[in-house]
């Protein structure tokens, strides 16, 4: 069975981030938008979804490539991740 390889950095990473980054003080400044804190990889088979439980509300979500993968929010902390063909996405 060929394996879909979906690397959801960008998609997790924004969502983690966002939810546990540290709220700037007065004389901080906001940190970057986007780290490797929340990366995370999948290996999935064509036509197969995994559930993951974010641990915090997440602000907004994204596929790279919508052709090799679908995200899809179902609540501020559920997200189900869904392989649509072979491929690398973030």
């Amino acid at each position: 069975m060929a394996h879909l390889i979906a690397r959801i950095a960008a998609a997790l990473g924004s969502a983690v981030v966002m939810a546990t980054a540290p709220v700037p003080g007065k004389a901080q400044s906001p940190a970057p938008g986007i780290s490797d804190a929340g990366t995370r990889s999948l290996n999935m088979g064509v036509g197969k979804s995994v559930i993951i439980d974010l641990p915090q509300d997440a602000g907004e979500i994204f596929v790279g490539n919508p052709k090799v993968a679908n995200a899809i929010v179902r609540s501020p902390r559920k997200l189900y991740v869904l392989a649509v063909d072979n491929g690398q996405t973030t």
